[in-house]
Parts: structure tokens; C-alpha cells; sequence
């Protein structure tokens, strides 16, 4: 049996043609890349992500929030958050949850 490309593996079966599907891990650094930006890169206290839709090569996408709760764990202030990875045409890409310990 022949080596076959992984490129056409990965994205023909999904009907998204001969691209690179970028692997999950990647479109995850970006929401850790937007919370490190937001609260330093300590700031992370608990993250949970699903992963609806493939990040294919050469794609223009944005990670994005929004806070949901203000709370207090072992008196510190933490924001509970929604967070995804949006591309203009197809919606949401990654989505899920952060709680993200808040400075000051």
C-alpha cells in the first residue's frame, strides 16, 4: 500500500478540498495567546474547550470572550469567561470555558 498524503486524508473526507487541517492544539494557543494578552501569563486558572470545526491552513481567525461571572476563590478575584475562535464565514471554530484569575 502506497504512502498517502495526509493533506488530502484529513480534509477531502470533510469536503473542505486539499488543504491542512491546523491540529487542535494550535487553534487552542490562540485562546490562551488572547487570555495571556488580557491578564498576564499566570492568569490562566481552569480552561475547557470543545472543537466543533477544523482551523484549516491559510485561514483569518479571531479569538474572542466574553466574562460571565465575577467571583472569589481563596480570596482572589477570578472572572468565569466564554471563549471561542471565530471565522468569518464558518462561524465558531473552538468554544468553550476559561476561569482566569483577575490582577490587582
Amino acid at each position: 500500500m502506497g504512502k498517502k498524503s495526509r493533506i488530502a486524508i484529513d480534509a477531502l473526507p470533510l469536503g473542505l478540498g486539499k488543504r491542512t487541517i491546523n491540529q487542535g492544539p494550535l487553534g487552542l494557543s490562540y485562546m490562551v495567546n488572547m487570555l495571556h494578552a488580557w491578564m498576564g501569563p499566570e492568569c490562566i486558572q481552569r480552561l475547557v474547550m470543545t472543537f466543533p470545526q477544523v482551523v484549516l491552513d491559510g485561514e483569518r481567525v479571531v479569538a474572542r470572550g466574553t466574562i460571565t461571572a465575577l467571583r472569589t476563590i481563596d480570596a482572589r478575584s477570578v472572572a468565569d469567561c466564554d471563549i471561542w475562535l471565530e471565522h468569518d464565514d464558518r462561524g465558531i471554530l473552538l468554544a468553550g470555558t476559561a476561569t482566569v484569575w483577575i490582577n490587582g
